[in-house]
């Protein structure tokens, strides 16, 4: 099994994974559609290292998402104070070894994008951590894979220390489009110690990508180029020259990025379906809205 790492214009990187990975790994989706009380409704089982950790319901409208926990098993082995600095400077090369020792996450390849700091800060919402057994989010939030630790818990403390220090690693999310939403792939405690600490960590996001040649053609490039230059000798004169500069040079990244990555999940179908859904609830004894629309 190897990892190959690709470093990309945007800042991230790409990891292609052999396929001698198996297809769970340390994180794996099931789902199932079906229709009751007249609605449509997503049921969604995530499971880390081959265990269930976590049940999600998706509402039909897509809006909410209905979280319960079962057992967790941690994805990544726990950060050890020697890989601090190693995280922090390198996520790339800390998460590739860390995939290689749990097994990975599956054949193919993987994005590696750090999470902008205005979005960082929305994601890391109080809701995103929780002790109670089940919670309530909106769609496109964080969501959590266990509930939260003690914030006496030995780890946390650690973490609330290098956070006042200014040298808290990341927190790992993995994107769901079919979630239409990030999880916590390995951070839970650093994130909780940032939210202790009135801080904002840094994020990085994986997802699953299939990578696309969208190269133009050299005389189209020309041509586009050359609306772009008479825009933006416009747009100099106007009110709103900053966004519009931010557009035409983000337009300028696109047309020179010989690939685009589609983002691309994989899920297994829950075996035995609603059946199997259903014993999960009832073994979990959670509320019937994770069953049918409220």
């Amino acid at each position: 099994m190897w990892i190959s790492i690709e470093h990309r214009i945007e800042g991230g990187f790409l990891l292609s994974c052999s396929d001698h990975f198996p297809r769970t790994g340390a994180l794996s989706f099931e789902f199932y559609r079906t229709r009751l009380s007249g609605e449509w409704l997503r049921f969604h089982r995530v499971f880390t290292r081959g265990k269930l950790a976590t049940l999600i319901r998706l509402d039909d409208g897509c809006d909410w998402l209905y979280v319960g926990f079962d057992t967790f098993t941690s994805p990544l082995s726990p950060l050890k104070a020697r890989h601090v600095e190693w995280c922090i400077l390198n996520p790339e090369t800390w998460l590739k070894e860390q995939l290689l020792a749990a097994g990975g996450i599956g054949p193919g390849v993987f994005s590696l994008t750090r999470v902008s700091g205005g979005e960082a800060r929305c994601l890391a919402k109080e809701i995103a951590l929780t002790q109670e057994p089940w919670f309530v989010a909106e769609a496109a939030s964080l969501i959590p894979l266990r509930q939260s630790s003690d914030p006496e818990y030995g780890r946390v403390k650690w973490y609330r220390k290098l956070a006042r220090s200014g040298n808290l690693p990341p927190v790992f999310l993995f994107r769901h489009d079919g979630l239409d939403s990030r999880l916590v792939f390995d951070g839970h405690d650093r994130l909780l110690a940032a939210r202790l600490e009135g801080v904002f960590p840094h994020m990085w996001e994986i997802s699953r990508v299939r990578v696309e040649d969208r190269s133009y053609p050299e005389e189209e490039c020309t041509s586009i180029e050359a609306n772009l230059a008479y825009e933006l000798e416009k747009e100099c004169r106007g009110k709103r020259r900053h966004e519009q500069v931010e557009a035409i040079n983000q337009r300028l990244l696109e047309l020179h990025s010989r690939q685009a990555l589609i983002h691309r999940p994989t899920v297994r179908v829950i075996p035995g379906g609603l059946t199997t859904w259903c014993d999960d609830i009832d073994r979990l004894q959670l509320p019937n809205v994770f069953l049918r629309d409220e």
